[in-house]
């Protein structure tokens, strides 16, 4: 017969839970001393990923009202960005 004392509760995640949360109290920290129009170069540290920085920043500047803005051509081990104001602009197409 199990043990039935002994049973634990466990709680079991959604799909949807993410458990990678990461804190980005440091990255908000970092953005709220620049202003719009501000052109940034974040160098990176050995084995920093490219891709996880600049998602994190952008999720931070989401969170603070602000927008960055990443170049076309990346410069090596260098997160260049530019903050932009929060709206976008609007594109007139011509008829």
């Amino acid at each position: 017969m199990p043990l039935f004392d002994k049973a634990e509760r466990v709680k079991i995640r959604s799909p949807q839970q993410r458990t990678n949360r990461i804190d980005l109290t440091p990255y908000k920290s970092f953005l709220q001393k620049y202003k719009v129009g501000v052109t940034v170069d974040l160098p990176l540290e050995s084995g920093e990923s490219t891709r996880a920085i600049k998602r994190r920043l952008t999720l931070a500047s989401k969170e603070l009202g602000m927008r960055l803005r990443y170049p076309q051509h990346p410069v090596k081990d260098v997160i260049r960005f530019k903050v932009m104001p929060p709206e976008k602009r609007r594109v007139r197409r011509r008829s």
